[in-house]
């Protein structure tokens, strides 16, 4: 049976997270440093194991790269948690086509951005425990609101980001237009102030209370000169940064 090491269980927490990966964005953002064909032999190891699932093989040339996705078999989590002491719960997600592309266009930018950080500074680590993708968000926020007890207020003042990671306190929350509707993005913009004014009362989410909100918005080159307008009339408070992804 294959021994799992640390790069394997920061694999698996980031699947976990975030759905799927392309094994170019796996190396991306798990294991920088390692040469693609090395991280490739670990992975069809890992996918003989049935820790990992590949999946639209029939859809993918020669030279695409591979998509991966965390098993959500249960005896195989049981295995990983026995052997790391770390609990997963892979859920499997069936999404649209168009989500479906989003997300993989999202990651990519999310491994570029990842990798511009750590060319700005050697020791950034990214913390795979504090990772998480919108369907997380909105899971955590419709099981409070649903919840008879419960103890968090302010519920409908926290927007749902794309992706988000913590480090040092702050939380970097991206956020990829590229299906939106001016009018959503404007409705969006504005729950991002909303959060900026309520995050620090006593009974908000401990996901954001307190934490310094860092926005990265990415657009076509056609729609900034209008996001930027929406941006300076609706988004006081929160560092911004908008990136064109032509």
């Amino acid at each position: 049976m294959l021994h799992l090491q640390k790069r394997d269980l920061n694999i698996f927490i980031l699947l976990n997270s975030i759905w799927i990966l392309t094994s170019k964005n796996i190396k991306n953002i798990v294991s920088n440093n390692t040469k693609l064909k090395t991280l490739n032999l670990r992975l069809n190891s890992l996918k003989k194991e049935w820790y990992l699932k590949e999946i639209n093989k029939k859809d993918r040339s020669k030279t695409d790269y591979m998509i991966y996705q965390l098993t959500s078999d249960k005896i195989l989590l049981s295995r990983i948690y026995w052997e790391t002491w770390y609990e997963l719960n892979s859920i499997q997600y069936n999404l649209s086509y168009l989500l479906y592309n989003h997300q993989l266009f999202l990651w990519n930018l999310i491994s570029y951005f990842l990798w511009k950080i750590r060319e700005k500074n050697e020791s950034f680590e990214l913390d795979f425990n504090k990772i998480y993708w919108s369907k997380q968000v909105q899971q955590l926020i419709l099981r409070e609101q649903r919840s008879k007890e419960n103890k968090y207020n302010y519920l409908d003042k926290i927007p749902i980001p794309d992706f988000m990671f913590e480090n040092n306190n702050t939380l970097y929350c991206f956020e990829l237009e590229n299906m939106n509707s001016y009018n959503q993005f404007k409705n969006k913009m504005i729950l991002y102030n909303d959060l900026e004014i309520y995050k620090n009362n006593e009974n908000f989410l401990p996901l954001f209370k307190n934490r310094k909100i860092v926005l990265i918005i990415w657009c076509r080159e056609t729609k900034k000169t209008k996001y930027e307008e929406i941006i300076n009339e609706n988004l006081n408070w929160i560092k911004t940064l908008i990136k064109t992804i032509d």
